[in-house]
């Protein structure tokens, strides 16, 4: 449909309700209508109707197909933004949750994928707002009480290990800046 709207334009489509039913229905009404306008020979439906998008299988040659093409597809600014803001306000469901935690338990994630990852949040800059929002999230958060046997592993782990001086100063010029905000939260003028 979208790629008929480009070439001939929204004045050439009509869109309008043709029937209201219940949900239960659907499927079954679908089928009828585009039976009776004949649309899926003379028409932009892609099937006889009644499968629903969620029954379309993909064959493992149009997949990698599809693949091959989003490859190396460059997304403009604009696009990032209707993308980032089409998503706002979402909100899952607790049992959506548990499905998406359920079947994310037991990836592996391979080492370039987590380089990609990490490569893609280093130096990535928040605005205040969003640094706000993040922290009220956290303070919201359930922390669970460490037990002094994590706390010995935690230590442990951190034993012996070698830190660069680049790293060292990094770490240093961070406590600094959280030290004068903390200053400056209180009220205690910087020295």
């Amino acid at each position: 449909m979208y790629r008929s709207i480009e070439k001939y334009g929204w004045e050439s489509h009509i869109f309008e309700v043709i029937e209201e039913c219940f949900v239960e229905l659907l499927e079954e009404r679908e089928i009828f209508w585009i039976k009776e306008y004949n649309s899926f020979i003379f028409g932009l439906n892609c099937n006889e109707g009644g499968i629903g998008i969620k029954n379309i299988g993909h064959t493992d040659e149009a997949k990698k197909k599809m693949s091959e093409a989003a490859k190396g597809r460059v997304v403009s600014d604009e696009t990032k933004k209707k993308m980032s803001e089409s998503h706002k306000g979402i909100t899952f469901s607790e049992e959506t949750k548990k499905k998406i935690s359920e079947s994310n338990k037991g990836k592996i994630i391979s080492d370039e994928t987590k380089q990609k990852l990490s490569a893609a949040q280093t130096n990535k800059k928040y605005t205040m707002e969003a640094k706000n929002k993040m922290s009220e999230s956290a303070k919201k958060r359930k922390r669970s009480k460490v037990s002094e046997e994590t706390k010995l592993k935690i230590s442990e782990s951190h034993k012996n290990k070698k830190v660069s001086e680049k790293t060292k100063l990094k770490m240093k010029k961070a406590a600094l800046e959280r030290h004068k905000k903390y200053r400056k939260k209180k009220g205690i003028k910087n020295k």
